[in-house]
């Protein structure tokens, strides 16, 4: 699965959050979870939600999101019940 992150260049502070939320996910999914970082301006290609941003598949994250929600969204998506 992907884990698409979509910020800024250069990144601000919410979008290195994101970026090391992403890397938390890879490591506690690492046979699950592929990365991509977008960086660029605007808005993001699959969405006009502004940027900083993640998207897991058709799940839209803003930059306040937590870890463990990542976390449920990635585990109920891959069947991953106990993570």
């Amino acid at each position: 699965m992907k884990v698409k992150v979509f910020v800024t260049k250069p990144p601000g502070t919410n979008c290195r959050r994101l970026i090391y939320l992403a890397g938390e996910l890879a490591s506690k999914f690492p046979d699950s979870v592929e990365i991509v970082i977008d960086e660029g301006q605007g808005v993001g290609l699959d969405t006009e939600t502004p940027r900083p941003f993640i998207q897991i598949d058709d799940y839209i994250a803003g930059k306040n999101v937590e870890l463990a929600n990542l976390e449920q969204i990635v585990a109920q998506k891959t069947g991953q019940a106990n993570f």
